[in-house]
């Protein structure tokens, strides 16, 4: 038989444990997962404040937090593609679930590691020709991300600068020979029924920047259309500064390089890229696989035109174009 000191006992202990479990009470904080990720970029720390900004906002609306629930590995070339190969190595050594690259030399850095972690890249020109998936619909290996399809634009580019230039019928078309987006053979294709001739002009390092304008002036160049790649990207200033000092009219493919003093751009929206690249991050920290998920196109289109250059350059817009555009600086 109990006694009375043995019951009051139970009655006690139950009560406290009532007690701790009753409604209202506040619950014992559960520790918040910390998913850790790497981001590699060609360009210098901070120089990709829009893109990268883009990129935070779209974690941040699917509820990855960085400092909260989220770590991020930053490694910066600070322009130099040389570097990319020790950074992506650096970043493959890490405890990382996922690699974020902003370029194709970047996303090529970083597979070459032959690193399980899967990639991520963002706004690519086109990852299909670089070979880093098989198709945009199954990437088929350890990356994927969103695309910006830039080759596929060339005509576009080509026909709003002959619009923008009346009487355009020589264009020098400037790549670095070493990037993915540098197809020759499809601007002069896209070229001929607009009647336009190409001057085809490389340049490997910013070295070659103002030699290679010397060459289109004296060349009768009319007009000059930059090819994507972060050798220009990284170094647009310089780019834009020759365009003004040469009296060339310019188109590219961003654009930053119209914000900033070019005359025309035209290219999918590199903001919304690294936006939805957001979307990969969160799918494959919960569990899916890079190669099952297909490569986004670009779903907004940036057509730029700085008004203050046109009319440095003697050149009036068509009403037309300014209507279409989506962005004028005036």
């Amino acid at each position: 038989m109990p006694t009375w000191n043995t019951l009051f006992s139970v009655v006690l202990t139950a009560l406290i444990a009532g007690c701790a479990w009753a409604p209202g009470s506040p619950p014992t904080p559960t520790p918040i997962p910390m998913a850790r990720i790497g981001f590699l970029d060609t360009d210098v720390g901070g120089a990709t404040a829009q893109p990268l900004g883009a990129f935070r906002d779209g974690l941040k609306e699917l509820g990855l937090v960085e400092g909260r629930n989220l770590t991020i590995e930053y490694r910066f070339a600070e322009g130099d593609e040389s570097r990319l190969p020790t950074l992506a190595a650096e970043l493959a050594a890490l405890p990382l679930s996922v690699i974020v690259a902003t370029t194709t030399q970047g996303t090529r850095a970083a597979e070459q590691t032959r690193t399980a972690i899967p990639i991520v890249f963002t706004g690519l020109q086109d990852p299909v020709a670089a070979n880093l998936v098989e198709s945009l619909a199954r990437p088929g290996r350890g990356a994927t991300g969103t695309t910006l399809m830039t080759p596929q634009l060339h005509g576009k580019r080509l026909e709003l600068l002959k619009k923008t230039v009346p009487e355009l019928t020589r264009v020098a078309v400037l790549a670095n020979p070493t990037s993915v987006g540098a197809s020759m053979s499809q601007v002069e294709e896209a070229a001929r029924p607009l009647g336009l001739v190409i001057d085809p002009r490389e340049a490997h390092t910013t070295s070659e920047f103002e030699p290679v304008f010397q060459a289109m002036l004296a060349a009768g160049d009319q007009a000059v259309m930059v090819l994507p790649d972060a050798l220009f990207y990284n170094n647009r200033q310089q780019m834009i500064a020759l365009g003004n000092q040469f009296q060339l009219p310019d188109m590219y493919w961003a654009r930053e390089f119209a914000d900033e003093g070019a005359l025309v751009a035209y290219g999918g929206n590199r903001a919304d890229a690294f936006r939805r690249a957001a979307t990969y991050v969160d799918k494959i920290l919960k569990g899916a696989k890079a190669a099952d998920l297909p490569v986004e196109q670009p779903l907004q289109f940036d057509f730029v035109i700085n008004t203050r250059r046109a009319t440095a350059l003697g050149l009036t817009m068509p009403r037309e174009m300014l209507i279409q555009a989506t962005w004028v600086v005036e």
